[in-house]
């Protein structure tokens, strides 16, 4: 029974709003951080509204565009324990159809089904697994750990392999698309 309060603290303690808000907020930073690095230049933010067109059919937008070899990128980035909703991931990518840009997802977790929505129009699902929080929850993350024996981690950055992955999958898009203003 102790145990079972020990797990049932922690989880409270993690699924407290100003907890997940703040995982959300460093994850978009680090990947933000990361993206960039590579060349994939940041060209808008919460997006509502790119290019001239403005989306008005729901109160969704985008984490950002992203800008690489003439290929845009509409991001979304969710560092949760739970899937996106199903019908969330339909307005985003409806959204990213809307404003002419290929989706980007950057989750923690998907299932198969999402992933393969996402591949069909012409996205890619860029999985992360292991949930990140801020350098300040060092404790609670390594109390989820001990306890919940759950996927966290308290990071300075986004490790260079996972990067890779999109990367690897842009240059293909450049190759295949042939669209490439850098050569």
């Amino acid at each position: 029974m102790r145990e079972v309060r020990k797990l049932e603290s922690v989880i409270d303690e993690y699924s407290q709003d100003h907890i997940t808000r703040s995982c959300g907020h460093r994850a978009e930073d680090l990947f933000l951080k990361a993206l960039a690095m590579r060349g994939f230049m940041p060209a808008a933010v919460k997006v509502k509204d790119y290019e001239g067109k403005k989306w008005v059919k729901t109160g969704h937008d985008l984490d950002f565009i992203f800008v690489r070899d003439g290929i845009n990128y509409g991001c979304e980035i969710k560092n949760t324990r739970g899937y996106i909703e199903k019908e969330e991931l339909g307005i985003k990518l409806d959204m990213c159809s809307f404003f002419g840009v290929r989706p980007l997802f950057i989750m923690r977790y998907s299932p198969q089904t999402y992933n393969h929505m996402i591949y069909e129009r012409g996205g890619f699902a860029l999985i992360f697994k292991t949930q990140i929080y801020e350098l300040s929850q060092e404790t609670l993350v390594n109390r989820i750990k001990e306890v919940a024996g759950l996927p966290v981690i308290c990071s300075a950055a986004i490790p260079d392999g996972i990067i890779d992955r999109f990367e690897k999958w842009h240059k293909k898009i450049v190759n295949i698309t042939g669209n490439s203003q850098s050569g």
